[in-house]
């Protein structure tokens, strides 16, 4: 509903836009930057900000298929960028997750960055662990507030905020969470009856 308000928005009208909210990314040199999808977004200012920053990262990013990467043209021919997508437009086939321990083992990765469909972040924080590398996940949840009273994005397990103390978190507060994987909360606050496909 939200985005289709913004289509009907015209040179004039008034937009009214609270935040930034939450947590972000804690920038770290040696950094290898893992997104799917959309969450490929997020990670983009992360890596604009590690430039600026001087450090050089490693990008990773997964898409279903070519047209559906975000800002293709910065990352097409990039050195420090694998793309991999589920179909044959780019050379890397697969899932990200699929390339992530070829990357660490070429390259001295000190911290893992990801964001992305829960079912890969679950998969990346599996590697990192086993790898040894530090990690920060953005995970994502219906929020309504966004400060933190409501509750509705209290995670189970650790009943962290994801609007106030994420949405990105460490290991040591993933480490605390028992929902992920499970199927999210819907507006209601209700956790809905079947899986989500992951």
């Amino acid at each position: 509903p939200c985005t289709k308000k913004f289509k009907d928005l015209k040179e004039g009208d008034f937009l009214g836009l609270r935040g930034p909210f939450g947590r972000g990314f804690t920038p770290s040199e040696n950094g290898l930057l893992i997104g799917g999808g959309i969450g490929i977004a997020p990670l983009r200012f992360l890596a604009h900000l590690l430039k600026r920053e001087k450090m050089k990262p490693e990008l990773l990013f997964g898409v279903n298929s070519s047209s559906d990467l975000i800002f293709n043209a910065h990352y097409q021919g990039s050195p420090r960028c694998t793309l991999v997508s589920r179909d044959d437009s780019f050379p890397n086939q697969g899932f990200v997750t699929d390339f992530i321990e070829e990357i660490v083992e070429k390259r001295k990765i000190a911290k893992i960055f990801s964001a992305g469909p829960e079912g890969m972040l679950i998969k990346v924080r599996e590697i990192a662990i086993r790898s040894g590398i530090p990690y920060e996940l953005s995970l994502e949840r219906y929020m309504k507030c966004g400060l933190g009273i409501c509750g509705q994005c209290c995670l189970d397990g650790s009943g962290l905020r994801l609007c106030v103390e994420g949405p990105v978190l460490a290991e040591k507060e993933i480490s605390q969470i028992t929902e992920l994987g499970k199927p999210h909360r819907k507006a209601s606050g209700k956790r809905a009856s079947t899986p989500r496909n992951f």
